[in-house]
């Protein structure tokens, strides 16, 4: 049965199996053939037909399922009768090896996804972006530590060249404290600023100078 030929009370579903891994490859196999003949099951002169199939194999659970924390994934896109659904949910549920199971109905214009390509591609630019982080992150701590170095080398070059720089001529700073000598003496011989009793004994004297006549 084609796609064109479906009916109109056919509808498109999609089955998601998770089996227990620990039965091993062979009784897995048998378990998918099982669920291949549940949704082919023929009624109201539908036949079910599987249009889409994707094995994802063993992989880790989000959370533990009847106390698994691995299971092995398998998805289903097919057409049937909607009547037969619940007949096939039960038959799931009755499944003992199956840790758990879910019918969707997909929209008439439904086109295949392949889920775990699109799940590995995910992840790889996820692990590419992390990567990159990391380099920047990487880079700039480099760059820090250049610029560090290089400032550390700065301050132990200038102190290196002090004595360098006073050996071809350079001289160091005057202290203002270290005064010449002749400056020293320049200061001794400074007139000082005349004081009160310096103001009244000039007057005196001039008064007492019997040549200036008032």
């Amino acid at each position: 049965m084609t796609e064109e030929h479906v009916r109109e009370d056919a509808h498109k579903y999609e089955l998601m199996v998770i089996i227990n891994p620990d039965i091993g490859m062979d009784a897995i196999k048998k378990r998918l053939d099982e669920i291949r003949k549940v949704l082919s099951t023929k009624k109201n002169g539908v036949a079910g037909e599987i249009f889409f199939e994707e094995i994802w194999g063993a992989r880790d659970l989000a959370y533990k399922i009847k106390k698994h924390d691995r299971g092995f994934y398998a998805v289903f896109d097919f057409i049937t009768d909607p009547t037969l659904i619940q007949e096939m949910d039960k038959t799931f549920r009755l499944e003992p090896e199956l840790l758990r199971h879910m019918i969707v109905r997909l929209p008439g214009s439904y086109k295949p996804v392949k889920y775990a390509e699109l799940m590995e591609k995910q992840a790889e630019e996820q692990e590419e972006k992390q990567a990159q982080k990391l380099a920047k992150k990487k880079n700039a701590a480099s760059k820090s530590s250049v610029k560090t170095v290089k400032s550390g080398a700065k301050k132990e070059a200038s102190k290196d060249d002090a004595p360098a720089q006073l050996e071809a001529g350079h001289e160091e700073a005057p202290n203002e404290d270290a005064k010449p000598e002749e400056a020293k003496a320049k200061e001794e011989t400074k007139p000082k600023e005349p004081t009160l009793e310096d103001v009244d004994a000039k007057l005196k004297s001039i008064i007492d100078n019997p040549d200036i006549n008032f």
